[in-house]
């Protein structure tokens, strides 16, 4: 288990500059010896940072526990942070730059399995991009541009290993003929998708095929940002009582907007999600329509 046994040595040292004095505090990992932790004179984390259990106060580690770790420079997270589950497999590898996602990431199963792997700038995925299904077998590959929206060949799969749905995208709409499958192979359907990804009924071909199971539609390609429509326990209602209909707007504990726009059935159907980092700061704004993930917006001057 990485970093388990710390040996805390919180010290304060005496710095002689005329009269003034600061104190500074830092722990030792005892398997290599060296300074993690570590606040300098003006109270900013520097250096590599290990958090247990007790340190994030999670219940649900061991205090000694690893749950994340990383390297801080003037409090905010660069390079590698690493993430853990609470069997010390690793649940997540993300690049930092200046506290915010940059880069290469990589996401994973409690087992181990990798989940997904992409790479993020601007707030966006761009490049290429995989996700897994839990048993290891690719469950989509997507290819995406600088403007973080889908282009060229994208492909759905069953976790068989059987392709689900392939065609082309541009700029974030299917473009051209997009054949989707049947769990054992069979051509279930070639629809046509014209200029702006309209649907051309009259080039759409569906086939009659037997049906071993019943099929649904595939999720779109930002897990977190699809889940975060879903209204937390830990989100404050605006003003009156939240009906989970109409207009809302919801805020985090911190006070600061979570969600706003309108609503159905308690799930945002159009408006925005603010996305934010774990230390408050405001990294996304993405964007709901008929309660589907249309993209990013703009984080705006002020907010």
């Amino acid at each position: 288990m990485l970093g388990k046994f710390l040996t805390i040595l919180s010290l304060t040292v005496g710095i002689s500059i005329v009269v003034s004095a600061a104190d500074q505090s830092f722990e030792v990992e005892q398997t290599s010896g060296d300074t993690i932790n570590y606040k300098d004179v003006t109270n900013m984390r520097q250096g590599r940072w290990i958090f247990t259990g007790k340190m994030k106060r999670m219940d649900s580690y061991e205090d000694d526990q690893v749950v994340e770790e990383g390297s801080y420079t003037n409090n905010r997270k660069n390079g590698v942070w690493k993430r853990y589950f609470t069997n010390s497999n690793v649940k997540s590898e993300v690049n930092y730059t200046n506290n915010r996602p940059d880069g290469d990431y990589k996401e994973y199963y409690s087992d181990g399995t990798l989940q997904e792997a992409g790479t993020w700038k601007n707030n966006k995925n761009v490049g290429n991009f995989i996700r897994q299904h839990p048993n290891g077998e690719v469950s989509q590959e997507f290819a995406f541009n600088e403007k973080g929206k889908r282009e060229g060949p994208q492909k759905y799969y069953w976790d068989n290993g059987q392709i689900r749905i392939e065609g082309n995208w541009n700029s974030g709409q299917e473009n051209g003929v997009v054949t989707e499958y049947t769990s054992t192979g069979e051509v279930k359907s070639e629809k046509y998708y014209g200029e702006g990804g309209v649907l051309d009924a009259a080039k759409t071909k569906v086939y009659e095929v037997k049906e071993v199971v019943q099929e649904v539609a595939p999720p779109e390609p930002a897990a977190e940002v699809q889940e975060a429509v879903i209204v937390k326990k830990s989100e404050r209602k605006n003003i009156g009582k939240f009906t989970g209909e109409g207009h809302h707007v919801l805020y985090r504990r911190d006070g600061q907007v979570s969600k706003d726009g309108e609503f159905k059935g308690g799930h945002l159907w159009k408006g925005k999600v603010y996305i934010y980092s774990k230390d408050g700061i405001l990294t996304g704004v993405s964007i709901y329509k008929k309660g589907k993930y249309q993209g990013e917006g703009v984080i705006e001057e002020g907010q």
